[in-house]
């Protein structure tokens, strides 16, 4: 359980975080999902208990996919940060952006 402190100062991280106009997630090292951000949930028309069931990989393009998860597996088992690229499908089944995943290593 977080102190009330801790709980405040998470608190004001994730809302600051979802005022960022651009998407934020996070992943732990198996790839299951630990965050999402708001601009997140509008742009992929996910709900937050959705995005919890269904993770971040149905919003990636089918072609994309593969090579996201294998890239991340990579960063993770070098430690080294890197970037990925991939296409992010909208709310509306359309595909409008592309994406350049940041993975930093844990610690």
């Amino acid at each position: 359980m977080l102190s009330v402190d801790s709980q405040k100062s998470e608190d004001n991280l994730r809302q600051v975080i979802d005022t960022l106009p651009t998407l934020v997630w996070c992943t732990g090292p198996d790839g299951s999902t630990e965050f999402l951000n708001k601009r997140w949930h509008d742009y992929t028309g996910f709900s937050p208990g959705e995005s919890r069931v269904r993770g971040w990989q149905p919003t990636v393009h089918p072609e994309d996919l593969p090579r996201v998860v294998a890239k991340g597996q990579e960063l993770l088992a070098s430690g080294q940060p890197g970037e990925v690229e991939a296409r992010i499908r909208r709310h509306d089944g359309g595909i409008s952006l592309v994406s350049y995943a940041r993975r930093a290593p844990a610690g």
